[in-house]
């Protein structure tokens, strides 16, 4: 595991950490000491009769069903994806105020940006292709413009947003669907489609809850195990040509590039990845019978590794720790990775050179003792540049934590 991602090659890669992230000459986010302002607003626990009332702009809670899916954070601002129920936004989050401002879509009905398609499927019905509706993740594209992928009709999409008119165009679905004769998809090649031919694991299920971007603006999408039997993998979609770049079955059987297989009983997603520096890519596999790996994938030779996962034996694992690796969010800075559990806030620290796991504990502010509290949400997680700091989607706010110190306050809700 060393070979393949030593800690010295980690710790040089992650300062800038490639999600967007320029390296700052200051901390841009101040933490509240709640042990001296113990009744500032930040340092309570959330109320929904509250949301909107730390920073300016449209709140994240919307009602039932809300939910913070992914993002990605870029020189001074964190851009998310958010899902109300109904609804599906693009949200940029001022990282020195916790201001939000709509960039594309609508959290309710009062306020929309971006203009879907419109057109008549094959029994003269009215349909909407190319919504935001359901977002699950954004990501920067190189022309300043942003990739979201989004559950369209009958398929998933993958969408560029314009960041001037907030109008989207379709760069990736995952198959085609009955409006294929329509003009608007009539010229789109099916090589983008990752169509494939053979037994029943050479036809992956793409897309699910994350995708990174190349440089180059490819695509890296990631093959679920879902339903079972279809395959796990890692591919690239680039000038509407699909690429595997490492993929194996089912059955522990390498298809493209070579190293570490979580197999399962169940199905297995890709919930969460980060795009290094270096060009590989993080990523949590998460499975009900089996667990949770953080994965490593190198997108030149297709090898892959676990750098940790807690098994059922210690034979079977990577590292050591009586915590297994979150499921669910997932960043990166100079302290080490860290994850975040879904269904509960728990933070767990995880060393790059040995993949040991340790719990963090949060002392002070909203998530004090509140390691294990349930949120249905899906927690996200994004380091803060230039410092310790971390920023988490937790029961629709973004919560500041500092792991080190064990504090935490609200940032923006």
């Amino acid at each position: 595991m060393n070979r393949i991602f030593s800690k010295l090659a980690f710790l040089a890669c992650i300062a800038p950490l490639a999600i967007g992230v320029v390296a700052q000459q200051s901390t841009l986010i101040k933490m509240v000491d709640c042990l001296k302002e113990k009744d500032n607003l930040k340092c309570k626990r959330l109320d929904p009769r509250q949301a909107g009332g730390i920073g300016e702009g449209p709140a994240f809670a919307q009602g039932i069903g809300d939910e913070i899916t992914g993002g990605f954070v870029r020189g001074e601002k964190l851009i998310v994806s958010s899902a109300p129920t109904g609804h599906g936004a693009i949200i940029e989050v001022d990282l020195k105020t916790g201001n939000r401002t709509l960039i594309a879509g609508s959290v309710d009905s009062s306020e929309s940006k971006g203009e879907n398609i419109k057109y008549k499927d094959n029994f003269a019905k009215d349909q909407e292709a190319y919504t935001l509706n359901g977002i699950s993740s954004v990501r920067p594209l190189p022309n300043g413009n942003y990739a979201v992928l989004s559950p369209g009709s009958r398929r998933l999409e993958i969408l560029e947003v314009d960041a001037k008119t907030s109008n989207y165009k379709l760069l990736w679905a995952s198959n085609l669907s009955e409006d294929a004769g329509q003009k608007t998809f009539e010229n789109l090649p099916s090589s983008m489609f990752c169509e494939t031919s053979g037994d029943r694991d050479e036809h992956p299920n793409l897309g699910g809850f994350t995708f990174e971007v190349a440089k180059d603006g490819g695509l890296y999408l990631f093959a679920r195990e879902n339903p079972v039997a279809t395959g796990l993998g890692l591919y690239l979609v680039k000038d509407s040509v699909c690429k595997a770049i490492s993929t194996y079955g089912a059955s522990g059987k390498n298809k493209v590039g070579s190293g570490y297989m979580l197999t399962a009983t169940s199905s297995i997603d890709t919930s969460s990845s980060v795009l290094m520096p270096d060009g590989k890519i993080l990523s949590i596999l998460s499975s009900f019978t089996t667990g949770t790996a953080l994965m490593t994938w190198d997108v030149t030779t297709g090898s892959r590794a676990a750098l940790s996962f807690r098994g059922a034996s210690i034979a079977k694992s990577k590292g050591k720790g009586d915590d297994d690796v979150g499921d669910s969010g997932l960043a990166v800075n100079a302290n080490g990775i860290y994850t975040a559990h879904h269904g509960g806030f728990e933070l767990i620290r995880i060393d790059p050179s040995t993949g040991d796991r340790s719990r963090v504990e949060i002392k002070t502010g909203p998530l004090s003792n509140n390691n294990g509290r349930l949120d249905d949400d899906i927690q996200r997680l994004w380091a803060v540049p230039n410092s310790n700091l971390l920023l988490m989607s937790f029961q629709n706010a973004l919560i500041l934590i500092d792991p080190k110190a064990g504090t935490s306050n609200v940032f923006s809700y």
